[in-house]
């Protein structure tokens, strides 16, 4: 439910999930996820961003090792101005997992929000190498965009089609290059 976006239906069945397993780690991370999505996304609000990090503790509680739930709770603290602890959290995470592209990302979204550009692109590259095809899924590197490297920008955003959320993205890439005509285009299809 939670790929195909269907975040209410993907909370009612791992609240099932974890009522029956309490003890499933990888459950509450993805319930976590579910209610962080909810939060930012679908303005479920201060409630929901709660319950996701309150289903993140758990999972890490569970299971320390698995760096998932650290990455998205790193992220939910980016999502509500707590970068620093992200950071904190995000560096540890590396440390158990050197070469996790996942990681790597929240850190470069993270250094970004605290306005450390040159960092977040760093650890955005740093995603990419340790993953060549970690772009082309969702991930759009927009640290380019907010230092003027507009070409670079439009170079790494995915080639996908069937994404409003990158197409638009393309777009803005257009736009910014002088691109008119294509960005309207593209504008228009998102």
């Amino acid at each position: 439910q939670y790929s195909r976006f269907r975040i209410s239906e993907s909370i009612e069945n791992l609240e099932k999930a974890v009522a029956l397993e309490p003890n499933f780690a990888v459950a509450w991370d993805r319930l976590g996820n579910s209610y962080l999505v909810s939060a930012s996304t679908l303005y479920g609000g201060t409630d929901f961003y709660e319950k996701a990090e309150k289903a993140f503790r758990k999972s890490i509680s569970l299971d320390s090792q698995n760096v998932s739930p650290q990455n998205h709770l790193a992220d939910l603290l980016i999502e509500t101005n707590q970068k620093e602890k992200a950071i904190e959290i995000l560096q540890k995470s590396l440390e158990t997992e050197p070469e996790d592209p996942n990681a790597w990302w929240e850190m470069s979204y993270a250094y970004r929000y605290a306005g450390r550009l040159e960092k977040s692109i760093e650890a955005g590259e740093k995603a990419h190498q340790v993953d060549q095809g970690f772009y082309l899924n969702a991930s759009v590197p927009s640290y380019y965009l907010y230092v003027g490297e507009y070409q670079k920008f439009k170079n790494a955003i995915s080639r996908r089609t069937d994404s409003s959320y990158i197409k638009f993205y393309q777009g803005f890439a257009e736009y910014h290059l002088n691109n008119k005509d294509a960005a309207k285009q593209l504008f228009d299809e998102a």
